[in-house]
């Protein structure tokens, strides 16, 4: 039986982009920022190799919008043996337009 033991690091990762999903074809949803930055943790080398890619963040337009509301939070997936601790900004704005 083999064990990798490793020791447990944080680091910020920049630029996560945001994805607006089941947008209704007639419109174009931004989200404002489009991307932001998420403090994860996990073991030094599989938090090294994690690549923006692998991080799923993402805003349900159906399940979350009301005109009346300002602020969204966003969905955030990482990978198995990596935890999230923080993100920045909390919440975000939609920008919606009619196409």
């Amino acid at each position: 039986m083999e064990f990798d033991i490793q020791r447990i690091v944080e680091r910020v990762v920049y630029e996560v982009p945001i994805k607006i999903k089941n947008v209704p074809k007639k419109l174009t949803v931004e989200s404002i920022p489009p991307s932001f930055s998420l403090r994860i943790k996990g073991g030094e080398k599989i938090v090294e190799k994690l690549e923006v890619s692998e991080i799923i963040a993402e805003i349900d337009y159906p399940s979350q919008y009301t005109p009346e509301r300002e602020d969204y939070a966003v969905s955030i997936k990482v990978p198995k043996n990596i935890s999230w601790l923080e993100s920045s900004p909390k919440t975000f704005k939609l920008k919606v337009r009619r196409k």
